[in-house]
């Protein structure tokens, strides 16, 4: 379990494997789902607001199917790439 954020009073473990932008890349063009959600933010007060809510993405949520048809494998992905930093993601 890695630990991802450390206080005096407490240590907070997450046990989920993050997928990097690669990984998420191929399997949503396998036509699967990833989950994002944005990072915890381990300044608030009350567990329930640290966490963001995880939201499934498909490919075409990222990318217009019409465009999606037209362009390269590489232009996806690296609109893929843009679009997911920032996110913690989840296969």
């Amino acid at each position: 379990m890695r630990k991802v954020h450390i206080v005096a009073q407490m240590v907070i473990h997450d046990d989920r494997t993050q997928l990097t932008t690669k990984q998420a890349f191929d399997i949503l063009w396998e036509g699967h789902a990833v989950r994002i959600s944005h990072p915890p933010d381990f300044s608030e007060d009350e567990e329930y607001a640290m966490y963001d809510i995880e939201c499934p993405v498909f490919i075409t949520d990222i990318i217009d199917r019409d465009e999606l048809d037209k362009q390269t494998k590489d232009k996806s992905e690296e609109q893929v790439h843009t679009f997911l930093q920032g996110y913690e993601i989840y296969g």
